[in-house]
């Protein structure tokens, strides 16, 4: 799409888009998986945002979410990236988040994981995270690999990837990559 001068618009279409065909609604209007899938992204936004409102700079930087939550947060607020989502909630309000993330043009996912500042220490993590391994392990044929990247001093992240059967892949000085591949 390309604005010209004067008031008119002139759109030269998108390679490879077919006009009106619905990627997300089979014909008779109800959502395919995919469609609940990123419906559901959408629907959990707010609880998404809510949790990383309570996050220090720290924090972010440990989820390399860059400071302003944008980084992340636009990713999801498309739904283009989550490909299953868990929301952990105490009386009513997200505590938790454990999101895998993937590119639809890519085999291989990453996790990301965050705990309301004033919920942590709780078991709240740890709940969350064993429900997200267990779908994993579940939808392995779906997936090349699903990554766990933490900061080494994140001790608490990589207890918890270790816990729920995530493997030393690779490490840099500070960064550790642990994940679980096809068999």
């Amino acid at each position: 799409m390309r604005w010209e001068s004067g008031n008119y618009l002139k759109h030269y279409g998108v390679k490879g888009q077919k006009w009106g065909v619905r990627r997300y609604q089979n014909e008779d209007g109800s959502y395919t998986e995919e469609g609940k899938r990123r419906a559901y992204a959408l629907r959990t936004h707010k609880d998404v945002e809510k949790i990383f409102s309570s996050f220090s700079k720290k924090d972010k930087q440990l989820l390399d979410a860059g400071e302003d939550d944008t980084e992340y947060m636009s990713r999801e607020a498309t739904s283009y990236w989550v490909a299953k989502r868990f929301i952990a909630k105490y009386k009513d309000e997200p505590v938790a988040f454990f999101d895998v993330i993937k590119s639809p043009d890519s085999k291989d996912a990453q996790i990301a994981i965050g705990v309301d500042s004033k919920h942590r220490g709780k078991g709240y993590a740890s709940k969350i995270a064993e429900r997200g391994s267990k779908w994993i392990d579940s939808h392995m044929d779906e997936f090349n690999k699903v990554e766990w990247g933490a900061y080494k001093e994140n001790e608490a992240s990589i207890k918890l990837a270790k816990k729920n059967n995530f493997e030393l892949d690779r490490e840099t000085d500070n960064f550790a990559v642990y994940a679980k591949k096809k068999k």
